[in-house]
């Protein structure tokens, strides 16, 4: 295992210098997990009871060999200089196949304790962003009349997010037990941003919100294969974007 976060890469069983990894506790196991209800906005239906996820505790332990002394300080302050946010990736492609990665927050300086001139162990604490694992890269698919299916490879909900570019009118996605449509007409030259998960629409270029333009069903694509259809009028585009995710 491999685990990069900022500039620092910790290896479990790795070489004999530089950081090694210990034990990445809570990357298993899955998140912390409360009920519904949840209000929203009379314009979401008032009330979605549903099951919500937390942010997931992340306990990381690690060790440093280093050359020499200065080789030593300069590790140290490496880890000392990681910024409060950063994106924690964990490379299990040995083991599992998978590279994945969260968005943490540290909440405490790294713990750093030398041992001698040339070695220290470490211990960083994270909460993570959300509470998902997900790929690396996003994937995008422009979404047509004839269906476009859209693959989440992992084992939990993915979110979405379609950019709606004009000039449409009343575009929107349907799929298999669902659809979705902002009710208006978009411009030529003109994006709307819909974070489906979040359940926020808005012009980025202008910030503006049109939230309760928007009805329908808010899709978060389950794992395996989802096929998607465009509704609406228009020759603009609807595009999707979405990584695959995990418990």
């Amino acid at each position: 295992m491999i685990v990069r976060i900022g500039d620092v890469e910790a290896v479990s069983n790795g070489p004999t210098f530089g950081y090694g990894l210990v034990s990445l506790d809570g990357w298993e196991g899955g998140a912390p997990a409360t009920g519904g209800p949840v209000p929203y906005e009379a314009g979401d239906g008032a009330i979605r009871g549903d099951v919500f996820y937390g942010p997931r505790s992340l306990i990381i332990e690690g060790d440093i060999v280093a050359v020499d002394h200065e080789d030593l300080g300069d590790k140290i302050g490496a880890l000392s200089s990681l910024g409060r946010y950063e994106t924690l990736t964990v490379d299990e492609t040995f083991h599992t196949g998978w590279v994945r990665q969260m968005d943490v927050t540290r909440l405490r300086p790294v713990q750093i304790t030398p041992h001698g001139l040339t070695e220290a162990t470490w211990t960083m604490s994270l909460e993570t962003v959300d509470w998902r694992r997900v790929e690396p890269d996003i994937q995008v698919a422009t979404v047509t009349t004839a269906g476009t299916p859209i693959r989440n490879l992992g084992t939990a909900p993915a979110a979405l997010t379609l950019h709606l570019q004009g000039p449409l009118t009343n575009p929107g996605i349907a799929w298999g037990g669902g659809a979705w449509q902002y009710s208006g007409s978009i411009p030529s030259g003109t994006t709307i941003s819909v974070d489906m998960e979040r359940r926020v629409v808005r012009n980025p270029a202008t910030t503006a919100h049109s939230r309760r333009l928007a009805s329908g069903t808010w899709l978060s694509p389950l794992p395996g294969l989802t096929t998607l259809w465009r509704t609406g009028t228009g020759s603009g585009t609807v595009t999707a974007r979405w990584r695959s995710s995990w418990a």
